[in-house]
């Protein structure tokens, strides 16, 4: 049976909810625009970005991890690296559990109001 691709996102995001990522993230799992504008907490969200309908369906699912910053001595608020790679290398360890077999390009960004975000690009085979 084809599935559309929200149902792909929804099952994605159920199964990463109650997976040991889920439990993880010290604030939220989302699917895409739920996350509040104003939030700072620590959030996950689940998109699903693209697909192919072939014999075996794949598609890119993508993981934008928000991990709020920390002080730096100085009082500067700086990026939770340890936090950061903590989170990061759970995906990693996890993602064959996910069915994901491909791990295309990890993007980063910073903004000093929101904090840290990482978004990975999932290729599911």
């Amino acid at each position: 049976m084809i599935k559309t691709e929200t149902q792909i996102e929804r099952d994605f995001y159920s199964f990463v909810k109650n997976s040991d990522l889920g439990k993880a993230i010290r604030g939220k799992v989302y699917r895409p625009e739920m996350r509040p504008t104003d939030a700072t907490t620590e959030d996950l969200i689940v998109k699903f970005l693209a697909g192919l309908d072939e014999q075996v369906q794949t598609g890119v699912v993508i993981f934008n991890l928000y991990v709020p910053d920390i002080p730096y001595t100085d009082g500067r608020m700086v990026p939770d690296r340890k936090r950061i790679a903590g989170v990061d290398s759970l995906i990693r360890r996890n993602r064959r559990r996910y069915g994901v077999l491909a791990l295309d390009r990890c993007d980063t960004d910073h903004d000093a109001q929101r904090g840290y975000r990482a978004t990975l690009h999932l290729r599911k085979n």
